[in-house]
Parts: structure tokens; C-alpha cells; sequence
């Protein structure tokens, strides 16, 4: 999970680029790649994107998907891999929270919540330690209010998650590239001004509804690592 954001100028495990390529296939790993490299890594999280976006636009929710990335590898920087899963197409008679339990109906380790705003989608017993962060008020600037992605960084670097980070030894992997941000405009999906008293995982519900995407949340099991990254679900 090097390149945090789904986003037309950013790469890695929150890529949306690979969505076309795996329109019509489950999710498998290639026996050329080994299974917890980034290439691979990618191609499982596009191709779920690829069937969950439709359904989520198609219901109006937005989305979380919050999964174990298993044995994160010893390597020179962190990385979250996204797991491999047997992903199928949604069913042509089912929508919303059914059509997503459906995508996962040869997976037992997925659970699927629907709620008000946002569909959640739980893969395997994932940390969540650092979600119940209670965060009591973050100002945010005009291009964090306008942008999902900076919103994120805001809520991740406030003082209140940083410091349940601290106690739980946790850690973020080292990012890099760039994402065009809006400019604040009248009529846009935007944030008010502060958030305020209200956990991580609300603040991600939040954003999540916001802007009309899916926020995804990945920890590792044998590293005190985790990340968080977006994905647009795009028009209709």
C-alpha cells in the first residue's frame, strides 16, 4: 500500500487502473507473481472495486472496506497487501447490501453491514485498535473540507490518532506521489469547517458518505502497520 488514494494521478494498492482488465475474472494471483507482491496486490483490490463501484452507485451508499492484510513481508519499507479473494459478479435480481453479501457468496470470512449511508465489508478479524481513536475536534482547512483524500491525512495526523498510535506502537507506511485536489466551489460535497467528538471510524464513515466513495482500511497481523486509502465510486 504504498500510494494511498485511488485517484486518476496515483498508483499502488488503492488503484482503480486495472478495474477494465478484470471485469469478467475472480480474483486469483498469477503464478508468475508471488502472492503478497504489490502487483498482485493491486490486481485484487481492482477487481473488487470493479463490482463493488457499480452497486454502490446503483444504491446511492457509500462504502468501507476494512480487511486482515495477513503477514505483512519483512521488507525495506512497509507495504499492506490487499488479500486474494473469490470474487464473483453481483446477481442481476439483487441490490445494495444483498448484491455486495452476493460478490463474496464462495467467501466465509466476509461479513457485509448495511447501514444508513454506508455499506461495510469486513475481510477476516482485522485490528481495529486504532479506530476507536476518540478524536474531540479537527478545523479543516478549505481543500480538506472539499477532498476526500485530505481529509483522511487530517483525521490520521490529528492529535488524538496519533497519540492512540503511540500507545499501540502502531505505524503507517512511508508515502509518496500526489492527487489533484478540487478547489472549494459551491454546490460540491464537502465537510463542515470541524469535526468534532466522534472516533476514527466515524470520521471515516464520514468521509466515506461525504464524498460518495469507499474508504478502505487495512492492518497487518504480524506488524504493528496499517493504512487507509480511497476509491471514488464515480458516476452514473
Amino acid at each position: 500500500m504504498k500510494l494511498r488514494f485511488a485517484t486518476a494521478t496515483k498508483t499502488g494498492v488503492f488503484s482503480s487502473l486495472l478495474s477494465i482488465v478484470l471485469a469478467c475474472v475472480p480474483i486469483i494471483a498469477p503464478h508468475a507473481e508471488e502472492a503478497g507482491s504489490s502487483a498482485v496486490s493491486e490486481r485484487n483490490e481492482a477487481a473488487l472495486l470493479n463490482y463493488l463501484r457499480p452497486v454502490l452507485r446503483s444504491d446511492g451508499r457509500a462504502g468501507r472496506v476494512d480487511f486482515n492484510a495477513g503477514t505483512c513481508r519483512a521488507e525495506s519499507e512497509d507495504v499492506v497487501h490487499f488479500p486474494e479473494l473469490d470474487v464473483r459478479p453481483p446477481r442481476a435480481n439483487e441490490k445494495g447490501g444483498e448484491a455486495i453479501r452476493g460478490l463474496f457468496r464462495n467467501e466465509e470470512n466476509v461479513v457485509v453491514t448495511a447501514g444508513s449511508s454506508t455499506i461495510r465489508i469486513t475481510i477476516g478479524d482485522v485490528n481495529k485498535a486504532i479506530l476507536g481513536a476518540k478524536i474531540r475536534r479537527i478545523k479543516l482547512t478549505p481543500t480538506e473540507q472539499f477532498n476526500a483524500e485530505d481529509a483522511l491525512l487530517a483525521v490520521e495526523n490529528s492529535a488524538e490518532v496519533q497519540a492512540r498510535m503511540g500507545e499501540f506502537g502502531l505505524r503507517m507506511p512511508e508515502t509518496i506521489g500526489d492527487h489533484l485536489a478540487a478547489a472549494p466551489k459551491r454546490g460540491m460535497p464537502h465537510l463542515p469547517v470541524e469535526l468534532r467528538n466522534l472516533t476514527m471510524d466515524e470520521a471515516l464513515d464520514r468521509i466515506a458518505a461525504t464524498f460518495r466513495g469507499i474508504v478502505l482500511y487495512g492492518a497487518c497481523n504480524t506488524a504493528p502497520v496499517f493504512d487507509i486509502g480511497f476509491a471514488s465510486v464515480g458516476q452514473n
